[in-house]
């Protein structure tokens, strides 16, 4: 189930956190496409308090938080769910809505994914490498790299023939960086040890077998018209046999709750929108 409550926060709040994000410090995690801050609970200075005055109209007998995370992002997560569960139970999602260009939703699938991993998981049937990646060219925009490692090799050996971009040392030392960001070996000691050690909880790969999910039906036709009005970054063949729950726009100063199980996706309609996830257990 997925819900959103309006007003959680004042306008100054609001400010305030989105301030926040781009405020770097040792917790920061700054990608070409998204900065990412990942403050520790009663550990580290940040607005906790604003974040925690939102959680008690959230919570109101009580809350236990496992993690926090803020970002500043130009992209749209596809199809994937947070599930991570502690003691065999499915926490909450709380997803505080801080800025959007020019209108941001989540698009809610009633498919739930029961693979009990404890991380979060992205869904595709499309080929997928870690090294593809979207990386801002000369005109400010987003532009799709099939390969880091190729066009950094194009770009050392040949960078006269390299279209989209302007190849200089700092771009050069981007798609560097971005690389080992994106090399994180998937296993629990290291994912651990990477979150640790970036404050920023590393992604896995995508996921292809779908039949993980609750409700999943080959058989299902998902409507195109959500597809072409809400998820047109999603190849519409990664949205067959899916059921659509609801789609929530955002509303700035509000919160939408879910639980971590919940398949879910950014609709494609913004061009860049800052939020501040809070994975938690209702007491």
């Amino acid at each position: 189930m997925a819900y959103i409550i309006e007003n959680i926060f004042t306008e100054d709040e609001r400010k305030i956190l989105c301030d926040y994000i781009n405020i770097e410090d040792e917790r920061s995690d700054i990608r070409p496409d998204v900065i990412s801050k990942h403050p520790r609970w009663d550990t580290d200075e940040w607005p906790q308090d604003i974040i925690a005055r939102g959680l008690a109209k959230v919570f109101p007998k009580g809350y236990k938080v496992t993690e926090v995370t803020f970002q500043d992002s130009k992209n749209a997560l596809k199809l994937h769910s947070d599930n991570a569960s502690e003691q065999g139970t499915v926490g909450k999602t709380v997803m505080f809505l801080l800025d959007a260009e020019p209108v941001a939703h989540t698009v809610f699938f009633d498919n739930y994914n029961t693979s009990n991993t404890g991380f979060g998981e992205t869904f595709t049937k499309q080929k997928w490498s870690p090294y593809q990646y979207k990386l801002p060219n000369i005109r400010g925009e987003l532009t799709y790299v099939e390969d880091l490692r190729t066009l950094l090799s194009q770009c050392k050996s040949d960078p006269k023939t390299v279209e989209d971009f302007e190849v200089t040392d700092e771009f050069i030392e981007l798609i560097e960086h971005t690389i080992i960001k994106r090399s994180t070996p998937r296993t629990l000691d290291r994912h651990n040890i990477n979150t640790k050690e970036t404050g920023f909880t590393q992604p896995g790969p995508r996921v292809n077998d779908y039949t993980i999910l609750t409700n999943y039906d080959e058989s299902i036709v998902f409507p195109k018209d959500i597809h072409e009005k809400y998820l047109f970054d999603i190849p519409y063949e990664d949205l067959k046999g899916l059921t659509l729950d609801k789609v929530i726009e955002w509303k700035l100063g509000g919160v939408i709750v879910f639980d971590r199980d919940m398949l879910h996706a950014s609709s494609s309609c913004h061009s860049r929108k800052k939020f501040t996830t809070i994975f938690a257990h209702s007491l």
